[in-house]
């Protein structure tokens, strides 16, 4: 029931909706979204905040595109646009529930659905009747008073819903970290940065909850790097990697400022790292893969996933089964992650496979002096504890998920600066960005 003398029934607000309502039998009635493409407006979307007439929308089959990837239909016309003018339906080359916001997504598959044509271009007739000036979007406190009290005006806020659940979705990652950095102790000592990733990032910034079968697949077609800790960092630019997906490894965050970024996924295999520096993890906003026996040192847990380790050099191509094998070093771990996400292509870089201090593989040490092995004298630098690597045993593991990845049809590159690793194909770093896999076949 509404009081008659809310805004809403008082002012004529529903009454006009309604009759709006009456003269269209569009599934959505909102405000456009267009681009300009040769100086001429174009329809591709309708406003988040407008009437879904649910009944309508079921003939779409919507589950469907939460399973499958189709062509994006605007892409073919993004060099035509204004880039002014630019919007979400142009953020990459497709279509699915998962890649698209469904404003976008609706407007496309409904327009499809009533002309049969493929060409955007040719659903702009369809599209027009659903204009409804009636609905605006906006947030009280950015709206001026003429707005608020125009009789002809319908306010959709998305301060109760969006912004509250971004806000508690916010709450709930932070709070491992303020549980491990509590205020007047311990001060943060990792700065924050954006994840890396494309424009059409299907990770964002990490504030949508996760699970461990959504992340299957979800990454088909596309490629990654797997950044390693060798001193080669230290000439390699890696600010081109900001929009592509990468892997950090153990404690890369020490290069976040050489970098801008933050890996989109990071993985630790490391006691050691985590029993010294879990304050420091606790901070990172990667999705993190960890493996299970360091789960008690780590407080921030937000889309975070503890892995079992088994066996000598097995390669887990399913890791629903919250599953890996260490291979004796955690780079073995993030290939497994990988393959599980669905990516085509692994590149390496700063995989350097060589160490200027010899000893027995696995011995513990604490560090007497600086950190000559990785890319930061801090790395392992004085009074830390660490192992002695295992390269030839971590040979065996990369030969194994070599073999995998090509079995599948798939490939692991290695361009990392100089490095000593010969079981994966070299590639030169470079090369890379001159667009995807044109540069490694």
């Amino acid at each position: 029931l509404m009081d008659p003398t809310c805004v809403v029934v008082r002012d004529g607000w529903l009454q006009a909706l309604h009759e709006a309502r009456q003269q269209s039998d569009a599934p959505v009635l909102g405000r456009h979204k267009k681009v300009m493409r040769q100086e001429q407006p174009v329809i591709n979307g309708w406003s988040r905040f407008a009437w879904y007439d649910s009944c309508a929308l079921r003939r779409l089959n919507l589950e469907t595109y939460f399973e499958k990837r189709i062509d994006n239909p605007w892409w073919k016309y993004r060099n035509e646009i204004d880039p002014r003018t630019l919007n979400l339906a142009f953020t990459g080359p497709h279509f699915s529930a998962f890649d698209t916001m469904f404003e976008h997504l609706l407007y496309a598959l409904c327009c499809m659905d009533a002309t049969g044509a493929a060409d955007p271009l040719e659903w702009q007739s369809c599209a027009a009747g659903t204009d409804c000036p009636l609905i605006v979007s906006g947030n009280p406190y950015e709206l001026d008073g003429t707005k608020i009290t125009e009789k002809t005006v319908m306010v959709y806020t998305v301060v109760t819903r969006s912004i509250g659940y971004m806000m508690m979705r916010q709450h709930l990652r932070n709070a491992g970290i303020k549980k491990a950095v509590r205020a007047g102790q311990t001060p943060p000592t990792v700065k924050n940065y954006p994840l890396s990733g494309p424009r059409y990032n299907l990770i964002g910034d990490n504030s949508r909850l996760l699970d461990i079968d959504m992340l299957k697949d979800m990454f088909v077609g596309e490629r990654c790097f797997i950044i390693g800790n060798g001193p080669s960092l230290k000439k390699t630019d890696m600010r081109p990697l900001k929009n592509e997906y990468t892997f950090g490894l153990n404690r890369i965050y020490l290069n976040y400022e050489n970098m801008e970024f933050e890996p989109t996924f990071l993985c630790v295999a490391n006691r050691n790292v985590a029993e010294q520096f879990h304050i420091d993890l606790d901070q990172l906003n990667s999705v993190k893969f960890i493996d299970y026996p360091l789960r008690p040192f780590i407080s921030n847990r937000w889309n975070t996933f503890f892995l079992e380790s088994y066996g000598f050099h097995d390669f887990n191509t399913d890791l629903g089964d919250l599953r890996w094998c260490q291979g004796v070093t955690v780079t073995y771990c993030a290939m497994q992650v990988a393959f599980y996400l669905g990516f085509d292509e692994v590149i390496l870089i700063g995989v350097d496979h060589s160490f200027s201090k010899a000893g027995r593989p696995h011995q513990l040490v604490t560090e007497q002096e600086r950190d000559d092995n990785h890319f930061h004298p801090d790395y392992f630098g004085k009074g830390v504890k660490w192992q002695y690597p295992d390269l030839k045993r971590s040979e065996v593991s990369y030969q194994v998920a070599k073999d995998t990845y090509e079995k599948h049809g798939r490939r692991i590159y290695d361009a990392t600066v100089g490095g000593k690793l010969t079981v994966f194909p070299k590639v030169a770093y470079d090369t890379l960005f001159e667009r995807s896999t044109a540069a490694v076949r």
